[in-house]
């Protein structure tokens, strides 16, 4: 979502790596679904368990986006980033700020205004912890493991493979013991209270020191490489460990579905199905990685066009849909209670469409605007 140009290697569109652009489309895809359908998977009187499970599958099996983009920052930061000097990593940093930042305040501002949110405390609170709006939170959390990286990635980027490796443990354990406590104890008590801890990079720097591992361990090959060298080279091996890491999310994913649709705890979430999210969400990463390689060798000049300018809007949209959605709640999505499960999907289909096309289109919009286009979230062309 954030990240710049590629760097060199592999197969790409332009001077772009088109396995992680196809990767980035489908991610910001994948987020919008979560938010879009996110009201269809709460069973009511007008909607049976079975309706609300068939929703839950797709909001609950695209819950690899968030992962898959501080996969992405991490593995594109140490891929394409030596470690210089301290006054250039100062320069790094307030570059990476320049870019995040702006689009970030930008589109807050706009959120807080739309919610009438507009005492300055309020303004200052919500900016700082990432909660003018509730997808805000990933742009506080990746702006901490940027900090984080740019303090330690130049020692552990001198460690040894096992040295390196039982730090990516530790990530993944922090990762998986605060995600559990953010989603199951925080939504039980006092949610107003702590809604702040939600935007700690804790919960996620498990995934983003997997891509910045992935990275370290293909060396200066390329992003492309890198990706394809998460996954075994011999083709025999390679179809095994995909077989056994999609078999293994389809049953995490088909018991998540299962508890989500029929809890009823004091929770938001079920925690034992917010127990198995992380866990599916890496197992995720190889099929996604492996499926956008495979799109990238059979897609098209114009799929890859496609795929190349979602990738490059995708931190913008990310950023604004939330708004979007709320701005068109009342034209798109109508009142589908009591609706039947085709109905439901058909303007559930549209309310996603139209988001999607609607947030890209401002983006592109604010992009082509001189005075403007720094805050659109956009990359350069």
């Amino acid at each position: 979502m954030t990240g710049d140009r590629n760097g060199d290697g592999g197969e790409r569109h332009g001077d772009r790596s088109a396995p992680i652009d196809f990767m980035r489309a489908a991610a910001i895809v994948a987020v919008v679904v979560i938010h879009a359908w996110g009201p269809s998977t709460e069973v009511t009187p007008e909607r049976g368990p079975v309706q609300a499970a068939f929703f839950c599958l797709f909001v609950c099996g695209s819950w690899w986006a968030v992962p898959g983009f501080f996969f992405l920052s991490g593995l594109l930061l140490t891929q394409r980033t030596e470690f210089p000097t301290w006054s250039e990593r100062f320069a790094w940093l307030r570059k990476r700020g320049t870019r995040l930042l702006p689009p970030y305040l930008f589109w807050s501002a706009l959120s807080l205004i739309a919610a009438g949110e507009t005492g300055p405390l309020t303004v200052v609170r919500s900016l700082v912890t990432g909660t003018a709006s509730y997808q805000m939170y990933f742009v506080v959390a990746l702006v901490q493991a940027y900090v984080l990286w740019w303090l330690t990635m130049p020692w552990l980027s001198r460690q040894k493979p096992g040295r390196q490796k039982l730090a990516l443990y530790g990530c993944l354990a922090v990762t998986f013991v605060t995600h559990l406590w953010r989603w199951s104890y925080l939504d039980a008590v006092e949610t107003d209270r702590y809604e702040w801890l939600r935007a700690t990079v804790l919960p996620w720097i498990g995934y983003f020191a997997f891509g910045c591992l992935v990275a370290l361990r293909s060396g200066a090959a390329g992003p492309a490489a890198a990706l394809h060298g998460m996954i075994e080279r011999r083709p025999a091996a390679r179809r095994v460990q995909l077989f056994v890491a999609g078999l293994f999310a389809l049953i995490q994913l088909a018991l998540i579905v299962t508890q989500e649709a029929t809890y009823q705890g004091p929770h938001r979430d079920d925690p034992y199905s917010t127990a198995l999210k992380p866990p599916y969400a890496l197992l995720m990463l190889f099929v996604v990685v492996a499926l956008s390689e495979w799109c990238e060798a059979r897609a098209g000049p114009r799929s890859r066009r496609f795929a190349t300018a979602l990738a490059r809007d995708s931190y913008g949209i990310y950023l604004c849909h939330v708004l979007v959605m709320q701005l068109l709640a009342g034209h798109v999505y109508l009142r589908l209670a009591g609706l039947s499960l085709p109905m439901e999907l058909a303007y559930r289909v549209l309310g996603l469409t139209v988001t999607l096309g609607v947030s890209w289109g401002l983006v592109r919009l604010l992009s082509l605007v001189p005075g403007v286009r720094w805050v659109a979230g956009a990359e350069s062309r």
